[in-house]
């Protein structure tokens, strides 16, 4: 599990007023990422999947603020049948990656 501090950003979905919290709990696997997502007029989510696919849309990183672009490789909500408030929301695979990265370095030896 990463100890991520909480990222605060810009609104990335038309009916919010304030940004969201979003903290990456977990990067399960190359496909999935665990998400705590706390938004005062969107929902709060604890430990909510999130899948990797091609975004169908342009949109903002939730957590870099970054333009994503329409085929750009972004994680997304899963859900069922009923969406969640936040199911447009993205985050930039290329932002996971970078955190895999960093989590996976070894600590430089103590002088």
């Amino acid at each position: 599990m990463l100890d991520a501090e909480p990222v605060v950003c810009r609104p990335v979905i038309p009916y919010t007023r304030r940004a969201p919290i979003v903290r990456v709990l977990e990067i399960s696997s190359e496909l999935t990422i665990t998400v705590s997502w706390n938004d005062a007029t969107g929902g709060n989510y604890g430990a909510q999947i999130w899948r990797i696919r091609k975004a169908h849309h342009p949109g903002v990183c939730a957590l870099t603020n970054e333009t994503i672009d329409v085929g750009d490789f972004v994680y997304r909500p899963l859900f069922g049948d009923i969406p969640p408030l936040n199911a447009d929301a993205m985050i930039s695979a290329e932002a996971i990656r970078i955190m895999r990265e960093a989590e996976n370095r070894e600590p430089e030896p103590a002088l």
